[in-house]
């Protein structure tokens, strides 16, 4: 029998539409957007998708219980009543985060040792154990949600958070997260069909989310998950959708070129999984009759030819773009 159960996906504010219909294509039902973030249900191979293929979200919550309260003992109770060996076990490491709006606690980390007590007490009584708490790289995430009156506790089926696509090797100075790159992308309407030419890329994250999104290449393919430590993993289907998630990757018939101020400060920032063979790099200076701008650049160059004209609508990006894409 597949249980379904709520899901809460975060994401940056302004891309809950995207986010809605992402979820929406997985499979996941009563979607529902909420300031930052869309809730919907689904069943565990929702949850696993979404953390597979989503390219916006940023955590993919299960909910475990919620309830209302008055008081830091109903939010201890609620908690308590979980039965969270069935989750995780007494030799797995957890961590608890507390948000709130407008919530009647005088502490949100009194909240938070609250929750980890329930949570220590739940194995206590039946183990006479607790597991332990690591707040650097905890197995498991626990996250809970207050407002005004109610409570919601979730379990986190992603781990890290989801912009950290594994591929990122250093972030170098004020990085563009990866999922506000790809959200940025498709709020654009590019959907990989189009041309891509981008002469100010940086350290290329809307570059490679572009080329990416282009080839129909799951964003989680290069990480692992939460889930994949919870008790009720279910292996075989995880392994079902990551095989049909690599049936799915297609070449692209796009071109696609990036530009920045040299190569290195392109390709540090990335496993050579993330800029395979199909991009190299070639020096190139960009024609332009503005004088402020006549410097030497270094291109770079992909086959595979992906991106969106959309994002770039300055008078000098136009002219980058008629005049550098005449090749």
């Amino acid at each position: 029998m597949n249980t379904l159960y709520t899901l809460f996906a975060t994401c940056p504010r302004g891309l809950e539409t995207v986010l809605s219909q992402e979820l929406g294509s997985l499979g996941c039902t009563d979607v529902q957007a909420f300031d930052g973030g869309v809730s919907c249900r689904g069943g565990l191979e929702q949850a696993y998708a979404a953390n597979l293929h989503s390219r916006t979200a940023s955590r993919i919550l299960l909910r475990l219980t919620k309830g209302t309260y008055r008081t830091e003992r109903d939010i201890y109770k609620l908690a308590k009543n979980i039965n969270w060996f069935n989750w995780f076990t007494l030799q797995q490491t957890f961590k608890v985060k507390v948000e709130a709006k407008r919530a009647n606690v005088k502490s949100l980390q009194f909240v938070g040792l609250t929750v980890k007590d329930a949570v220590c007490d739940a194995f206590r009584d039946i183990y006479d154990a607790r597991p332990s708490v690591d707040k650097a790289a905890p197995d498991v995430r626990i996250h809970a949600f207050l407002d005004e009156r109610n409570v919601e506790i979730f379990i986190d089926t992603s781990g890290e958070a989801l912009f950290k696509r594994g591929y990122r090797l250093d972030t170098g100075e004020a990085p563009l997260r990866e999922n506000l790159a790809a959200g940025l992308l498709l709020s654009a309407g590019y959907d990989g069909t189009q041309p891509f030419q981008d002469p100010f890329c940086g350290s290329g994250t809307i570059a490679i989310e572009a080329a990416w999104i282009a080839t129909g290449r799951a964003p989680g393919m290069m990480r692992r998950f939460g889930f994949e430590k919870l008790q009720n993993f279910d292996k075989t289907l995880w392994t079902d959708l990551r095989r049909r998630a690599e049936a799915q990757t297609r070449p692209s018939a796009h071109r696609f070129r990036a530009a920045t101020a040299t190569a290195a400060s392109f390709r540090r920032h990335w496993t050579t999984h993330a800029v395979p063979k199909w991009m190299t790099s070639f020096p190139s200076a960009l024609p332009t009759r503005n004088p402020s701008v006549r410097t030497a650049k270094t291109a770079l160059w992909c086959p595979i030819r992906p991106t969106v004209y959309a994002l770039r609508k300055s008078t000098l990006c136009r002219h980058f773009i008629r005049s550098w894409g005449r090749g």
